[in-house]
Parts: C-alpha cells; sequence; structure tokens
C-alpha cells in the first residue's frame, strides 16, 4: 500500500460522491487541495460512513495524516480560521 508518512494538507471539506459506478460507491467527506481532492478516513472510522467530519463541511482546514492509495488517513484536523 502506498503510504506517505505524516504530512500536512491544506484545503476545503466537502462531501460529494466518489469510486462512481463500483460497489464500493459512496458520498463521503473529501478534502479538496490545489493537489487533488482526497476521501477523509480516521483510522478507526467505516469507510462508508463517519459522521465526524460534518463539522469541517465547507470549511478550510489543515489536516495531518498519511496519503494512502485511494484515501487520506486523518491523524489531526483543525479548522484554518481567516484574518478577517
Amino acid at each position: 500500500m502506498l503510504e506517505k508518512a505524516n504530512t500536512n494538507f491544506k484545503g476545503t471539506v466537502v462531501k460529494e460522491k466518489i469510486m462512481e459506478g463500483s460497489k464500493s460507491e459512496r458520498v463521503t467527506h473529501v478534502l479538496k487541495t490545489p493537489d487533488g481532492n482526497f476521501p477523509l478516513r480516521l483510522k478507526t472510522s467505516n469507510p462508508f460512513y463517519d459522521g465526524y467530519f460534518d463539522q469541517f463541511i465547507g470549511k478550510q482546514v489543515e489536516v495531518q495524516g498519511s496519503k494512502k492509495i485511494s484515501y487520506l488517513q486523518v491523524d489531526q484536523i483543525n479548522e484554518v480560521k481567516s484574518d478577517k
């Protein structure tokens, strides 16, 4: 399994359909970044649904985690407050 050591990612959390047309098709939380979109998953969570990330939908966040082949395993996530 491709695994990148803990790295920081910045982006916006959205909820969207992934893996369309496969048996794993589902709506899940995704981190949208300039470098790509990464489905989010906590290490111990259900890959098909985890309500934990609902609180971050539409918000800019910084995520510390490990990039796997098809998702970003989240160790820590924090909202990035704007200076406005």
